[in-house]
């Protein structure tokens, strides 16, 4: 998939699970600001496909946003716009709804439920919460290295395991997954594409990305998602 540039303006840090969980996966390209003159300044510039604003914010209402957005002459006009606002404007700004505003919710909403609409929205899979463990092998210095670590979310293009000890970014590893009420495990090669550090982040570990499954795994692991999936 090809990649999805993406802006988030003034979003609070309560919602840095968002940032850091689907948002933190290919194909996303996320950039962040907290001035209307430089949001303004990007929506002038730069072709964005996901807009995420906290609003409002000096000033600033989703009417004033949308007006300069929408415009046909820039480049982000048909890019998917998310509105978080607070509880007692959520009324209000469902009037923008299906008029250039593509989701709204709450300040606090959980980051599961941005998710999904996000996933929905822009079609990337979705990730679900797991405690799953995961046998990893790769060749790192010519060194065959082999680490038992726990997937912390899945979803059908990749996973986040939590664990100390990381390959390298660009790493290929063999996974052998363990989903509950399967008698066997799913086989398959992977990706490492990113880092996260528990200083920083919420768990230290590994993103990795899926690349091929042996026999039905890939139909196994869509089956156990989808069950996992709240219903709409």
């Amino acid at each position: 998939m090809a990649e999805l540039r993406v802006l988030l303006f003034n979003v609070p840090t309560g919602a840095i699970d968002l940032v850091d969980g689907l948002l933190a996966r290919p194909p996303f390209e996320v950039d962040r600001c907290a001035l209307s003159e430089e949001l303004m300044q990007r929506l002038d510039k730069i072709a964005y496909q996901l807009v995420i604003l906290s609003l409002p914010s000096a000033g600033l209402e989703p009417r004033d946003i949308l007006y300069t957005l929408r415009n046909e002459k820039r480049p982000s006009s048909k890019s998917i716009v998310i509105i978080l606002a607070p509880r007692d404007r959520i009324a209000e700004y469902q009037a923008y709804l299906g008029k250039g505003v593509s989701a709204l919710f709450a300040h606090g909403a959980q980051p599961q439920e941005v998710e999904g609409a996000i996933a929905r929205l822009t079609q990337v899979a979705p990730r679900v919460e797991s405690r799953i463990m995961v046998r990893l092998k790769a060749k790192v210095q010519q060194q065959k290295t082999a680490v038992l670590c726990q997937a912390l979310n899945l979803s059908l293009t990749g996973m986040f395991v939590t664990t100390s000890m990381k390959f390298p970014v660009g790493s290929e590893v063999v996974f052998d997954l363990l989903l509950p009420q399967t008698r066997t495990a799913l086989n398959g090669e992977g990706k490492v594409v990113r880092h996260a550090s528990g200083s920083r982040d919420k768990s230290d570990g590994m993103g990795i990305l899926f690349v091929s499954f042996k026999a039905d795994g890939q139909k196994i692991l869509k089956t156990f998602i989808d069950q996992k999936l709240p219903t709409s």
